[in-house]
């Protein structure tokens, strides 16, 4: 190989190793900003996962006037649970959630003791 020969691939490969490394201080830089985002969600949930179970009311201390037989609209279903309407209807979907009741062609409710169990059986599988 003659000595021109060499240079030009001693410089075309020295010119892919420093945008190899340029790539890779990027990729890793991408990666700390990735890793950042996600440890800030993960606290960002926790602490919403706090304040809902901090706020929601207490199972242990059920109202006297409410009835483990109560029937219950989807807005309270939503408060208890602090679920989202629409996850509530994906979890039944999945046979994930207590089955709602059909009281008229609009209008649907929960048996509160079915929901209740529902919340406690998700706490003891943590």
């Amino acid at each position: 190989m003659k000595r021109s020969d060499y240079e030009i691939v001693s410089n075309e490969l020295s010119h892919i190793k420093s945008t190899t490394e340029g790539a890779i201080r990027a990729l890793e830089l991408n990666l700390k900003y990735i890793n950042t985002i996600e440890t800030q969600l993960r606290a960002s949930i926790d602490k919403k996962a706090l304040i809902a179970t901090l706020t929601q009311p207490s199972l242990s201390h059920p109202d006297p006037k409410k009835q483990p037989s109560d029937l219950i609209k989807i807005k309270e279903v939503t408060q208890i649970t602090s679920l989202s309407r629409s996850t509530i209807y994906t979890k039944i979907n999945q046979q994930d959630f207590p089955q709602s009741i059909s009281l008229s062609s609009r209008s649907v409710a929960w048996v509160r003791k079915e929901v209740e169990d529902w919340i406690s059986m998700k706490m003891n599988d943590r």
